[in-house]
């Protein structure tokens, strides 16, 4: 059954360690399928097109120039992925509408938050961060 947490359990937010947080982001599949399309579409570009400004313009890649140049072009396609990643994620924050689900303090009811506090049951619902589940003693 849901109870509330006591405070000592409300000041205590977990967090994730850097390591373990770049573990999870890198291990993401659409990080995966956006690196591998910028590096093969980067070999491609380096290959048959060339790359660079019109300053510092470097003709297309001979194969075994091409093998030399492959850290500097996975590097590239890992940047630009590292990048696409971010933005995505700030943006679904921003424009994401979350709802914190709630739970009915005395049927122990989950529903999303929509502004009605009372339950049916007559019990008050409470965000579920400030709840905890316990197992029933039988």
């Amino acid at each position: 059954m849901w109870i509330r947490k006591t405070d000592e359990e409300l000041k205590i937010k977990p967090s994730k360690s850097s390591a373990v947080w770049l573990a999870e982001f890198l291990e993401n599949p659409n990080f995966i399928v956006i690196f591998i399309f910028l590096l093969i579409s980067l070999i491609i570009i380096y290959k048959f097109i060339g790359s660079g400004y019109k300053m510092h313009y470097l003709p297309p890649l001979s194969w075994k120039e091409l093998l030399d140049y492959l850290p500097t072009i996975g590097f590239e396609a890992f940047a630009i992925s590292l990048v696409i990643i971010v933005v995505s994620k700030i943006w679904t924050k921003k424009t994401k509408s979350y709802k914190n689900p709630v739970v009915c303090d005395s049927c122990n009811i989950i529903k999303e938050f929509d502004n009605v506090n009372q339950c049916l049951c007559g019990g008050k619902y409470i965000s579920m961060d400030e709840m905890k589940w316990v197992d029933d003693d039988k």
